[in-house]
Protein backbone atom coordinates (compact mmCIF):
# COMPACT_ATOMS: atom_id res chain seq x y z
CA UNK A 1 0.00 0.00 0.00
CA UNK A 2 1.26 3.45 -0.84
CA UNK A 3 2.47 5.71 1.92
CA UNK A 4 -0.33 7.97 3.08
CA UNK A 5 -3.05 5.42 2.32
CA UNK A 6 -4.72 3.83 5.33
CA UNK A 7 -7.45 1.20 5.38
CA UNK A 8 -9.28 -0.02 8.44
CA UNK A 9 -7.03 -2.37 10.47
CA UNK A 10 -6.89 -5.97 9.30
CA UNK A 11 -8.41 -8.55 11.62
CA UNK A 12 -5.88 -10.58 13.57
CA UNK A 13 -5.28 -14.30 13.04
CA UNK A 14 -7.33 -14.98 16.16
CA UNK A 15 -10.37 -13.50 14.37
CA UNK A 16 -10.29 -16.39 11.88
CA UNK A 17 -12.52 -19.23 13.15
CA UNK A 18 -10.79 -21.97 15.16
CA UNK A 19 -12.13 -24.57 12.75
CA UNK A 20 -10.35 -22.98 9.79
CA UNK A 21 -7.08 -22.62 11.68
CA UNK A 22 -7.23 -26.24 12.82
CA UNK A 23 -8.08 -27.44 9.31
CA UNK A 24 -5.11 -25.50 7.92
CA UNK A 25 -2.80 -27.19 10.42
CA UNK A 26 -4.14 -30.63 9.49
CA UNK A 27 -3.99 -30.08 5.73
CA UNK A 28 -0.59 -28.42 5.50
CA UNK A 29 1.17 -29.33 8.73
CA UNK A 30 1.99 -25.71 9.57
CA UNK A 31 2.33 -24.29 13.07
CA UNK A 32 -0.79 -22.12 13.23
CA UNK A 33 0.26 -20.67 16.58
CA UNK A 34 2.74 -18.42 14.74
CA UNK A 35 1.25 -15.63 12.62
CA UNK A 36 2.54 -12.35 11.19
CA UNK A 37 -0.14 -9.99 9.89
CA UNK A 38 0.81 -8.14 6.68
CA UNK A 39 0.08 -4.41 6.55
CA UNK A 40 0.43 -3.87 2.80
CA UNK A 41 -2.37 -4.04 0.25
CA UNK A 42 -5.87 -2.64 0.00
CA UNK A 43 -8.04 -5.58 1.05
CA UNK A 44 -9.57 -5.51 4.52
CA UNK A 45 -9.61 -9.23 5.38
CA UNK A 46 -6.88 -11.15 7.15
CA UNK A 47 -3.59 -11.48 5.27
CA UNK A 48 -0.44 -12.86 6.81
CA UNK A 49 2.32 -15.41 7.07
CA UNK A 50 1.54 -18.54 9.08
CA UNK A 51 4.10 -21.01 10.44
CA UNK A 52 7.85 -21.16 10.97
CA UNK A 53 10.91 -21.37 8.73
CA UNK A 54 10.52 -23.32 5.49
CA UNK A 55 7.04 -24.47 6.53
CA UNK A 56 5.60 -20.95 6.27
CA UNK A 57 2.58 -20.28 4.06
CA UNK A 58 0.77 -17.11 3.06
CA UNK A 59 -2.89 -16.95 4.06
CA UNK A 60 -5.79 -14.69 3.14
CA UNK A 61 -9.15 -15.03 4.85
CA UNK A 62 -12.32 -12.96 4.89
CA UNK A 63 -15.79 -13.16 6.36
CA UNK A 64 -18.29 -12.57 3.56
CA UNK A 65 -20.87 -11.51 6.14
CA UNK A 66 -18.76 -8.41 6.87
CA UNK A 67 -16.47 -8.04 3.84
CA UNK A 68 -18.26 -9.66 0.92
CA UNK A 69 -16.02 -8.02 -1.68
CA UNK A 70 -12.81 -9.26 -0.04
CA UNK A 71 -14.16 -12.79 0.22
CA UNK A 72 -15.15 -12.72 -3.45
CA UNK A 73 -11.67 -11.49 -4.42
CA UNK A 74 -10.13 -14.41 -2.51
CA UNK A 75 -12.38 -16.85 -4.38
CA UNK A 76 -11.40 -15.27 -7.67
CA UNK A 77 -7.72 -15.44 -6.82
CA UNK A 78 -8.00 -19.12 -5.91
CA UNK A 79 -9.62 -19.79 -9.30
CA UNK A 80 -6.89 -17.85 -11.12
CA UNK A 81 -4.04 -19.57 -9.28
CA UNK A 82 -5.50 -23.00 -9.96
CA UNK A 83 -5.63 -22.20 -13.69
CA UNK A 84 -2.27 -20.49 -14.24
CA UNK A 85 0.71 -22.48 -15.53
CA UNK A 86 3.40 -23.08 -12.92
CA UNK A 87 6.11 -20.49 -12.39
CA UNK A 88 4.21 -17.24 -12.78
CA UNK A 89 2.50 -16.95 -9.39
CA UNK A 90 2.73 -18.41 -5.89
CA UNK A 91 1.31 -21.93 -5.90
CA UNK A 92 -2.17 -22.45 -4.47
CA UNK A 93 -1.94 -24.89 -1.56
CA UNK A 94 -5.48 -25.14 -0.21
CA UNK A 95 -8.83 -23.36 0.08
CA UNK A 96 -11.06 -23.79 3.13
CA UNK A 97 -14.54 -22.62 4.10
CA UNK A 98 -16.47 -22.40 7.33
CA UNK A 99 -19.80 -20.61 7.50
CA UNK A 100 -19.39 -17.27 5.71
CA UNK A 101 -15.58 -17.41 5.94
CA UNK A 102 -13.32 -18.24 3.00
CA UNK A 103 -9.58 -18.92 3.34
CA UNK A 104 -6.87 -19.58 0.80
CA UNK A 105 -3.27 -20.54 1.48
CA UNK A 106 -0.47 -20.13 -1.04
CA UNK A 107 3.25 -20.66 -1.27
CA UNK A 108 5.11 -18.10 0.84
CA UNK A 109 7.46 -15.95 -1.25
CA UNK A 110 10.37 -14.84 0.91
CA UNK A 111 11.67 -11.40 0.03
CA UNK A 112 11.04 -7.68 0.29
CA UNK A 113 8.88 -5.05 -1.33
CA UNK A 114 10.45 -2.76 -3.96
CA UNK A 115 10.03 0.96 -4.40
CA UNK A 116 9.78 4.11 -2.29
CA UNK A 117 11.88 4.99 -4.20
CA UNK A 118 12.41 2.37 -6.90
CA UNK A 119 15.93 1.35 -7.84
CA UNK A 120 16.80 0.74 -11.47
CA UNK A 121 17.45 -2.95 -10.72
CA UNK A 122 14.01 -3.38 -9.12
CA UNK A 123 12.33 -1.59 -12.00
CA UNK A 124 14.12 -3.66 -14.62
CA UNK A 125 13.30 -6.90 -12.78
CA UNK A 126 9.58 -6.10 -12.82
CA UNK A 127 9.69 -5.13 -16.50
CA UNK A 128 11.44 -8.45 -17.22
CA UNK A 129 8.70 -10.31 -15.34
CA UNK A 130 6.00 -8.46 -17.29
CA UNK A 131 7.78 -9.41 -20.51
CA UNK A 132 7.80 -13.04 -19.37
CA UNK A 133 4.06 -12.88 -18.68
CA UNK A 134 3.36 -11.18 -21.99
CA UNK A 135 4.88 -14.13 -23.84
CA UNK A 136 2.80 -16.69 -21.96
CA UNK A 137 -0.56 -17.89 -23.23
CA UNK A 138 -3.37 -17.31 -20.75
CA UNK A 139 -5.80 -20.04 -19.72
CA UNK A 140 -9.08 -19.76 -21.59
CA UNK A 141 -10.89 -19.60 -18.25
CA UNK A 142 -9.55 -16.10 -17.51
CA UNK A 143 -11.88 -13.23 -18.45
CA UNK A 144 -11.04 -11.46 -21.70
CA UNK A 145 -9.59 -7.97 -21.23
CA UNK A 146 -11.41 -6.91 -24.39
CA UNK A 147 -14.68 -7.57 -22.55
CA UNK A 148 -13.57 -5.73 -19.39
CA UNK A 149 -11.68 -2.60 -20.43
CA UNK A 150 -14.24 -0.94 -22.73
CA UNK A 151 -16.60 -0.62 -19.75
CA UNK A 152 -13.83 0.45 -17.35
CA UNK A 153 -12.05 2.97 -19.59
CA UNK A 154 -14.87 5.47 -20.24
CA UNK A 155 -13.78 8.25 -17.91
CA UNK A 156 -13.17 10.96 -20.51
CA UNK A 157 -16.84 10.80 -21.43
CA UNK A 158 -17.79 10.89 -17.75
CA UNK A 159 -15.71 13.96 -16.98
CA UNK A 160 -16.96 17.45 -17.69
CA UNK A 161 -14.78 20.04 -19.41
CA UNK A 162 -13.95 21.95 -16.24
CA UNK A 163 -10.46 23.23 -16.97
CA UNK A 164 -8.12 22.68 -14.05
CA UNK A 165 -10.77 21.63 -11.52
CA UNK A 166 -10.19 18.27 -9.83
CA UNK A 167 -13.19 16.70 -11.52
CA UNK A 168 -12.55 18.10 -15.00
CA UNK A 169 -10.31 17.37 -17.96
CA UNK A 170 -6.65 18.23 -17.23
CA UNK A 171 -5.70 21.44 -19.00
CA UNK A 172 -2.96 19.76 -21.04
CA UNK A 173 -5.51 17.34 -22.52
CA UNK A 174 -8.32 19.80 -23.29
CA UNK A 175 -7.34 20.08 -26.99
CA UNK A 176 -7.64 16.30 -27.35
CA UNK A 177 -10.92 15.57 -25.56
CA UNK A 178 -12.78 14.50 -28.69
CA UNK A 179 -9.93 12.18 -29.68
CA UNK A 180 -9.76 10.64 -26.20
CA UNK A 181 -13.50 10.03 -26.17
CA UNK A 182 -13.37 8.51 -29.64
CA UNK A 183 -10.98 5.85 -28.34
CA UNK A 184 -13.44 4.64 -25.73
CA UNK A 185 -15.36 1.53 -26.66
CA UNK A 186 -14.29 -0.15 -29.89
CA UNK A 187 -10.74 1.26 -30.05
CA UNK A 188 -10.10 0.20 -26.46
CA UNK A 189 -11.53 -3.24 -27.17
CA UNK A 190 -9.16 -3.71 -30.13
CA UNK A 191 -6.17 -2.46 -28.12
CA UNK A 192 -6.97 -4.89 -25.28
CA UNK A 193 -7.31 -7.98 -27.47
CA UNK A 194 -4.78 -10.75 -27.08
CA UNK A 195 -3.99 -14.07 -25.46
CA UNK A 196 -1.29 -13.15 -22.94
CA UNK A 197 -1.54 -13.60 -19.18
CA UNK A 198 -2.32 -10.17 -17.72
CA UNK A 199 -1.92 -9.69 -13.96
CA UNK A 200 -3.86 -6.41 -14.18
CA UNK A 201 -2.70 -4.93 -10.86
CA UNK A 202 1.10 -4.71 -10.87
CA UNK A 203 2.44 -2.09 -8.48
CA UNK A 204 5.01 -2.08 -5.70
CA UNK A 205 2.88 -3.70 -3.00
CA UNK A 206 2.02 -6.61 -5.34
CA UNK A 207 5.68 -7.42 -6.03
CA UNK A 208 8.15 -9.36 -3.87
CA UNK A 209 11.85 -9.15 -4.72
CA UNK A 210 13.34 -12.56 -3.90
CA UNK A 211 16.92 -13.34 -2.89
CA UNK A 212 17.92 -13.97 -6.52
CA UNK A 213 16.67 -10.53 -7.58
CA UNK A 214 13.61 -11.84 -9.41
CA UNK A 215 10.41 -9.84 -9.14
CA UNK A 216 7.71 -12.26 -7.99
CA UNK A 217 4.16 -11.12 -8.69
CA UNK A 218 1.56 -11.73 -5.98
CA UNK A 219 -2.13 -10.92 -5.48
CA UNK A 220 -3.82 -12.29 -8.62
CA UNK A 221 -7.62 -11.87 -8.31
CA UNK A 222 -7.91 -9.43 -11.21
CA UNK A 223 -6.01 -11.47 -13.82
CA UNK A 224 -7.35 -11.50 -17.38
CA UNK A 225 -6.20 -12.61 -20.83
CA UNK A 226 -5.43 -9.92 -23.31
CA UNK A 227 -2.88 -7.65 -24.93
CA UNK A 228 0.76 -8.09 -23.96
CA UNK A 229 0.91 -4.31 -23.39
CA UNK A 230 -1.73 -3.94 -20.66
CA UNK A 231 0.40 -4.73 -17.61
CA UNK A 232 3.26 -2.38 -18.49
CA UNK A 233 0.79 0.45 -19.23
CA UNK A 234 -0.87 0.05 -15.83
CA UNK A 235 2.47 -0.41 -14.05
CA UNK A 236 4.41 2.54 -15.49
CA UNK A 237 2.59 5.44 -13.75
CA UNK A 238 2.87 3.78 -10.33
CA UNK A 239 6.65 3.60 -10.67
CA UNK A 240 7.09 7.27 -11.55
CA UNK A 241 4.66 8.21 -8.75
CA UNK A 242 6.91 6.38 -6.27
CA UNK A 243 10.13 8.06 -7.36
CA UNK A 244 11.24 5.59 -10.03
CA UNK A 245 11.84 5.88 -13.78
CA UNK A 246 9.40 7.91 -15.83
CA UNK A 247 6.41 6.45 -17.65
CA UNK A 248 8.24 6.90 -20.93
CA UNK A 249 11.36 5.16 -19.65
CA UNK A 250 9.34 2.16 -18.44
CA UNK A 251 7.48 1.83 -21.73
CA UNK A 252 10.70 2.21 -23.72
CA UNK A 253 12.40 -0.45 -21.60
CA UNK A 254 9.59 -2.91 -22.26
CA UNK A 255 9.15 -2.05 -25.93
CA UNK A 256 12.82 -1.51 -26.85
CA UNK A 257 11.86 2.01 -27.92
CA UNK A 258 9.08 0.94 -30.31
CA UNK A 259 5.79 1.92 -28.68
CA UNK A 260 2.77 0.97 -30.81
CA UNK A 261 -0.45 2.94 -31.14
CA UNK A 262 -2.40 0.57 -28.90
CA UNK A 263 -0.20 1.61 -25.96
CA UNK A 264 -1.29 5.22 -26.42
CA UNK A 265 -4.95 4.14 -26.55
CA UNK A 266 -4.57 2.00 -23.43
CA UNK A 267 -2.72 4.74 -21.54
CA UNK A 268 -5.45 7.20 -22.50
CA UNK A 269 -8.02 4.91 -20.91
CA UNK A 270 -5.93 4.27 -17.80
CA UNK A 271 -5.02 7.94 -17.31
CA UNK A 272 -8.68 8.89 -17.61
CA UNK A 273 -9.75 6.24 -15.12
CA UNK A 274 -7.11 7.27 -12.57
CA UNK A 275 -7.94 10.96 -12.96
CA UNK A 276 -11.67 10.34 -12.68
CA UNK A 277 -11.40 7.98 -9.69
CA UNK A 278 -9.19 10.49 -7.88
CA UNK A 279 -12.03 13.03 -8.06
CA UNK A 280 -14.61 10.77 -6.38
CA UNK A 281 -15.48 10.79 -2.66
CA UNK A 282 -13.04 8.99 -0.37
CA UNK A 283 -14.10 5.48 0.72
CA UNK A 284 -14.28 5.66 4.52
CA UNK A 285 -12.44 2.34 4.91
CA UNK A 286 -9.53 3.46 2.67
CA UNK A 287 -8.29 6.85 3.77
CA UNK A 288 -5.89 8.34 1.23
CA UNK A 289 -6.98 6.17 -1.72
CA UNK A 290 -7.95 9.17 -3.85
CA UNK A 291 -4.59 10.83 -3.17
CA UNK A 292 -2.89 7.57 -4.18
CA UNK A 293 -4.84 7.52 -7.45
CA UNK A 294 -4.12 11.20 -8.12
CA UNK A 295 -0.38 10.60 -7.68
CA UNK A 296 -0.52 7.93 -10.39
CA UNK A 297 -2.83 9.93 -12.64
CA UNK A 298 -0.37 12.83 -12.86
CA UNK A 299 2.49 10.98 -14.64
CA UNK A 300 0.03 9.08 -16.85
CA UNK A 301 -1.59 12.35 -17.98
CA UNK A 302 1.81 13.99 -18.42
CA UNK A 303 3.09 11.23 -20.73
CA UNK A 304 -0.15 11.10 -22.70
CA UNK A 305 -0.18 14.88 -23.20
CA UNK A 306 3.43 14.86 -24.40
CA UNK A 307 2.70 12.14 -26.97
CA UNK A 308 -0.41 13.89 -28.29
CA UNK A 309 1.30 17.28 -28.37
CA UNK A 310 4.13 15.71 -30.36
CA UNK A 311 1.76 15.21 -33.26
CA UNK A 312 2.01 11.45 -33.47
CA UNK A 313 -0.21 10.11 -36.24
CA UNK A 314 -2.59 7.67 -34.59
CA UNK A 315 -4.84 7.18 -37.57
Amino acid sequence: MSAGTHREPRPGWDAVPDGLRSALARRLGVDVSVATVMDSGFSVGFAGVIGRGPARVFVKAADAAHHEHSAELHRREAAVLSALPAGHAPGLLVTLEEGSWFLLATEYVDGRSPGAPWTQAEHDAVVAEIRLLSGSAAPATLPAAADVLPDAFVSWSALEDAGTSASGIPTALLPYVDLLRSWEGEATRRAAEGHSIVHFDIRGDNVVMDAAGRARLVDWPHAVRGSSWIDVVLFAPSVEADGGPSVGATLDRFADGRIPDEVVVLMAGWAGRLHHMASLPEPPELKGLRRFQARQAAPAVRWLASVLAGGRDLG
